[in-house]
């Protein structure tokens, strides 16, 4: 009675904030900018439905939302778009749509649907892929220096969420870099434990971190380690939301900030797209310009090392960040990782991507040379 009375007020606020006592159809379509409250009834019946896991959310419809409707879409069969359409609000609010678990919400049993396989789907069988050549003065034959030109596009989805599931080894990244103090908390983990992991900065932050000495050291004692460095682009900003040309910039403006930063070339080889946010024609005829051709999701999300031991298996992609919680969480997580048999490893490594050498001439950014592609 009380999951009725609580459906049928958030079906009553949703039709009145949209069309008031009017019109013909309960719903319009609600996408990032907009602001209300319909946006703020939708989110209401996706956190009763579990895709929201706490209650304490604004009115507004940012990247953050379209995730979360991403995944209610994913869920129930439907294209991932991000935009909550007439027809994507009408399941939502009826008793047909899935819940986060995948149970059909007014059924009378916890049946779950069995979903096609997507585009950025657990990959496939791992292989080590050929490895570039290299000429004796260090020179990369490839079109452009990173190692994602070498992924043959056939065997690879778009957005990857894991390796191989065949094998033990597992990939911790960590994102945005803000805080230095914990990420040399970090590295000094891996130390301790002898692993590799991923670190994906936002460009910014390297920037200041070049006018830092002790910022310069810790980074180049990450390159110079089992750790890889990759990219969360230049700015903490949606992929969906910028220009072409801002996209180009973000993305391989990094590499530039890096290699001053380090003195010498580092090969960026995988971006962590801010936010996860990727899916979109236009944003990968982007990032394919500048040389990535896949970007690098996750799927294990939590700062919990309790739930992130539980839902870490073969080839998983764990997600943290420079925070003083996701470092206390890793220093529980992985003795237990270890224990259990896992290999903490870089993102290249766990993907099979052939490694490219450091070269003393440092990349310098023009935007001619990628703008307009």
């Amino acid at each position: 009675m009380r999951k009725a009375l609580t459906l049928w007020m958030l079906v009553c606020l949703l039709c009145a904030a949209v069309y008031g006592t009017q019109g013909e159809t309960a719903f319009t379509t609600l996408r990032r900018g907009d602001s209300g409250e319909a946006v703020l009834a939708m989110k209401q019946r996706l956190y009763e439905l579990g895709y929201y896991t706490t209650d304490q959310f604004n009115a507004y419809y940012n990247d953050n939302t379209a995730q979360h409707v991403m995944r209610a879409q994913e869920m129930n069969g439907l294209n991932r778009t991000g935009v909550a359409s007439v027809s994507f609000l009408t399941l939502l609010f009826s008793d047909d749509v899935l819940d986060a678990q995948g149970h059909r919400f007014g059924g009378d049993t916890a049946e779950t649907k069995t979903l096609p396989p997507r585009e950025d789907a657990a990959l496939p069988i791992g292989k080590q892929l050929a490895t570039p050549t290299v000429l004796e003065d260090g020179t990369v034959v490839s079109e452009e220096n990173t190692g994602m030109d070498w992924i043959p596009e056939d065997d690879y989805p778009y957005g990857i969420r894991s390796g191989s599931r065949d094998s033990k080894k597992i990939a911790i990244t960590m994102d945005d870099c803000y805080n230095l103090e914990w990420v040399r908390d970090t590295f000094e983990m891996c130390e301790q434990y002898g692993i590799g992991i991923t670190f994906y900065p936002v460009g910014t932050q390297l920037k200041e971190d070049v006018a830092q000495e002790e910022g310069k050291e810790l980074w180049q004692r990450i390159a110079a380690s089992a750790c890889e460095i990759g990219t969360h682009t230049h700015q903490h900003r949606a992929l969906t939301g910028l220009s072409d040309y801002h996209r180009v910039l973000y993305a391989k403006y990094p590499q530039a900030v890096l290699d001053e930063l380090l003195g010498y070339h580092y090969p960026i080889q995988s971006l962590r797209p801010p936010f996860g946010s990727y899916n979109s024609t236009s944003v990968r005829r982007s990032l394919e310009a500048v040389g990535y051709h896949h970007v690098i999701l996750w799927d294990v999300a939590t700062t919990d090392p309790d739930e992130a031991f539980r839902k870490t298996q073969n080839g998983s992609i764990l997600l943290f960040h420079a925070k003083k919680k996701d470092v206390l969480c890793l220093e529980k997580l992985i003795p237990r990782l270890l224990e259990a048999g896992f290999e903490p490893v870089p993102v290249t490594e766990l993907l099979g991507i052939a490694p490219l050498p450091v070269t003393q001439e440092v990349f310098v950014w023009d935007m001619d040379e990628y703008y307009p592609y």
